[in-house]
């Protein structure tokens, strides 16, 4: 592999360009999904045993000043975090149930649910009793044959939805709120099973991109970063880190340290930045603010 040990032998695209500053959360956005974008065509290249040249080919967009214009509705596609299920992702989760003991149940519960729909307007009527007896009888079989826990079982979303390209199911996790009850206590549980379903998940609480993670993203030249090791990957070149300093922090004075900042702090940021969960999660924060055509603006 051979190395670039001078900022003058960088190609001369990255000298001759000088990155925006002070940039807008859209313009932001647009700058973490194209390299995103990047990263996961080069990372389908590794994968599917692409040669040098179709990885040069991606590394030479580096050169330009492209967006990429799937703007991940179908991934992101909803303008709130919180909705009613559409009849779309019930039949997902219809599809997710077929499976023993769960399906024989279903079936006949669905043929309970038939009746209820043919009695409900009928009001205190033989068949409205009918119904009532079982029912009665349907659950107490769950409970005398032992059935009632894979039926009462949450669902759970192992597979991912195949209508979104990302495996999301339904965008989120299928929950049942009774709106019956007073707002604090359906809020306090909500917290309590979100905590639960992310320490399950291994997920932590964001809040929301701001003006402090856009700072620190310019403060530590994540874009630049990204597309110089990006372009020496791609070129299956290795660029040494004291260039990688010296190209990005020139003027660094005597009470910083680069190459620690590079080591500790900017590769860690710009992994975690550069990547399709941030892009979906930033797209979807921008949604919710600006309406699904902020990317015209």
């Amino acid at each position: 592999m051979d190395k670039i040990r001078s900022v003058k032998e960088l190609p001369d695209w990255f000298r001759n360009r000088k990155y925006r500053k002070n940039l807008s959360e859209i313009d932001w956005y647009r700058e973490v999904r194209k390299r995103q974008y990047l990263a996961g065509a080069l990372e389908f290249c590794s994968r599917d045993g692409q040669g040098l040249a179709t990885r040069r080919s991606y590394g030479d967009m580096l050169a330009l000043e492209m967006h990429p214009q799937s703007p991940l509705l179908l991934i992101a596609q909803h303008d709130s975090p919180v909705r009613d299920l559409q009849a779309n992702e019930i039949a997902f989760l219809r599809f997710l149930l077929k499976s023993e003991p769960v399906e024989p149940l279903l079936q006949e519960y669905e043929g309970l649910l038939r009746d209820w729909v043919d009695t409900a307007g009928s009001g205190f009527t033989p068949s409205f009793y009918d119904y009532e007896r079982n029912l009665e009888a349907f659950f107490r079989r769950l409970e005398e044959d032992g059935l009632s826990r894979p039926f009462d079982a949450p669902c759970e979303n192992g597979i991912g939805n195949p209508w979104l390209s990302y495996g999301r199911p339904m965008g989120g996790h299928p929950v049942i709120i009774d709106t019956q009850f007073d707002d604090d206590t359906i809020l306090r549980t909500v917290k309590a099973w979100l905590n639960a379903k992310r320490k399950i998940d291994g997920v932590t609480a964001r809040r929301p991109f701001n003006q402090n993670d856009f700072d620190d993203w310019e403060y530590y030249r994540i874009r630049e970063l990204f597309d110089l090791e990006t372009w020496a990957s791609a070129n299956d070149v290795k660029i040494l880190d004291k260039v990688i300093v010296a190209a990005l922090w020139p003027n660094a004075g005597d009470d910083i340290s680069p190459i620690d900042i590079l080591r500790t702090t900017a590769r860690k940021k710009a992994g975690e930045v550069f990547r399709m969960e941030t892009a979906v999660r930033f797209f979807g924060q921008l949604l919710i603010a600006h309406g699904e055509n902020f990317l015209a603006t």
